[in-house]
């Protein structure tokens, strides 16, 4: 119909609700058992119409519900106004990316977790079907949807190896988005500490505090933490992934959906990849569940010749600031430590974060310890410590 027609329709039902919250009961005698529902009267001098809407007969008394009768609203002059339609733009294909978890020092979790993240090569991608297999690919498990595209992309420039210990301010961090709807977001000290700018870059978990966007669908991270969640602060080469890591756009399965050890391939199907849906893999090593690697490792001789290797263990669970130490999160402290020198390698388990380092392993030169803390579920990634060294590196 017209837009002036329309209008006057609109009007026409609001005014017939608004008046309809005044209603009326009026009792006649039996004259007025032939008035129905539906039909139209007047009380007395009053000039207004009313509808009848229910007529109750009962000992020669007629009792009659009425609300206001409206006339129709004529037509006003309206706008029909524009169509406001979903713009018409690419769907794209599906990129998929699957990985393990690393603690978020929240929760200690008993079984090992990994994320599958999705986004589409096209702005108008807006989800995929997710299946899971962990038997290279004889079965697949529906696992769910992924709704919210995630911010995929792609290291553009070499990314140097970072400390895990300073906030980098010199270097900066290149890279590709996989369409330009693509978007990141600066993000203050307040925000950052509530979780915003956290992301994987390779296997690394880093945070970036500023995100300038140099071209369609190309970004510079900058003012980075690295190394976070006890990740490695590695080097990293041109078509790294990268892979904003927020709660809404990760799809996370269940507790117990894959075990230690597992190589995991994951499917993601969109409306625009026909039958030839985006494939990823990942094997679940344990990292998720196993503890953060030993931390101040430190070569002390000793008079007799011997030497004292030192650490400080990491936890994964407790990791806002507190007086004391964090909690061990294990079922008990323990770790694997291997002595590489000229006499031989041994190993040994240790409940000590601590190990002797005998004269004759001394004596030869070139000690080389590795120290691992070993988890209920998984072990820690080695730090190693040389002989004559103050402090090691991880």
């Amino acid at each position: 119909m017209p837009a002036d027609a329309a209008k006057a329709v609109a009007l026409s039902t609001l005014l017939a609700r608004e008046r309809m919250r005044e209603t009326r009961r009026v009792v006649a005698d039996a004259r007025a058992i032939a008035v129905a529902p539906g039909d139209a009267v007047r009380l007395g001098g009053d000039p207004r119409a009313w509808r009848v809407v229910r007529s109750d007969v009962e000992a020669m008394r007629v009792t009659l519900d009425l609300v206001p009768l409206v006339e129709r609203v004529a037509a006003r002059p309206a706008d029909a106004g524009a169509v406001a339609a979903t713009p018409d733009v690419v769907i794209g294909r599906t990129i998929v990316e699957a990985f393990e978890l690393y603690p978020d020092g929240e929760e200690a979790w008993s079984a090992p977790r990994i994320a599958i993240a999705a986004a589409g090569d096209g702005a108008g991608w807006r989800g995929a079907a997710v299946e899971i297999s962990r038997d290279d690919g004889a079965s697949w498990e529906t696992l769910g949807r992924i709704a919210a595209p995630t911010v995929i992309g792609r290291v553009t420039a070499p990314v140097a190896r970072g400390s895990a210990t300073l906030l980098d301010r010199a270097s900066v961090i290149e890279l590709a988005l996989t369409n330009d709807a693509a978007a990141l977001q600066s993000a203050d000290a307040a925000a950052r500490d509530r979780g915003a700018n956290l992301a994987l870059l390779g296997d690394e978990v880093i945070r970036f505090a500023r995100a300038e966007q140099v071209a369609p669908a190309r970004w510079r991270l900058s003012e980075l933490a690295r190394g976070l969640n006890g990740s490695a602060a590695s080097s990293h080469d041109i078509g790294a992934r990268f892979v904003l890591l927020t709660r809404d756009s990760l799809l996370v399965p269940a507790a117990g959906a894959v075990r230690l050890g597992d190589r995991v391939r994951v499917s993601a199907r969109g409306v625009g990849d026909g039958d030839v849906p985006a494939v990823a893999e990942t094997i679940v090593t344990g990292r998720s569940v196993a503890p953060l690697a030993p931390v101040h490792t430190r070569w002390t001789a000793r008079a007799d010749g011997s030497a004292r290797v030192t650490w400080i263990r990491r936890s994964r669970l407790g990791w806002r600031w507190a007086d004391g130490e964090v909690p061990l999160a294990e079922e008990r402290e323990c770790y694997r430590v291997e002595v590489a020198s000229a006499a031989g390698t041994r190993v040994m388990l240790t409940p000590e974060p601590g190990v002797t380092i005998t004269d004759a392993e001394v004596a030869g030169g070139g000690v080389r310890v590795s120290i691992a803390q070993v988890g209920t579920l998984a072990a820690s990634r080695a730090v190693t410590i040389m002989q004559g060294s103050v402090e090691g590196n991880q």
